[in-house]
């Protein structure tokens, strides 16, 4: 029962917090509407620094708290990859090109062999 009401509690937290960052960017637009006459440079400072308070506070959140557990372990788990050498990569390139190259002329003979048949039958 504890559960649940402690659930409820960052629920209703993390709906009011989405509602600020909702409520920020709708005044972030209507801000940048108002003060259009500034230079380009100075709208997209603030816009970057009201982009890092909204992403700041959604950080806040259960969601955004899983979000960055997330993160954080994909790039765990990105450090063990095994990533190919310059040499095994350029091998299995040519031998992608090969291969396709094979299929292609492949399907050509066959197409040409119906299209032969085809001809051959119809007279």
């Amino acid at each position: 029962m504890k559960n649940t009401q402690f659930e409820n509690k960052l629920s209703k937290r993390d709906g009011f917090i989405g509602l600020i960052i909702v409520v920020g960017f709708i005044l972030a637009i209507i801000i940048n509407y108002h003060f259009s006459y500034q230079p380009l440079a100075i709208r997209l400072i603030a816009w970057i620094i009201g982009a890092f308070i909204l992403v700041g506070l959604f950080f806040y959140t259960t969601q955004g708290q899983r979000l960055w557990v997330f993160s954080q372990a994909s790039r765990a788990e990105l450090r063990k990859v095994v990533w190919p050498t310059r040499q095994e990569t350029t091998r299995t390139t040519l031998l992608v090109i090969a291969m396709v190259i094979l299929a292609g002329l492949f399907l050509w003979a066959v197409d040409s062999f119906l299209l032969w048949a085809v001809a051959f039958v119809m007279g």
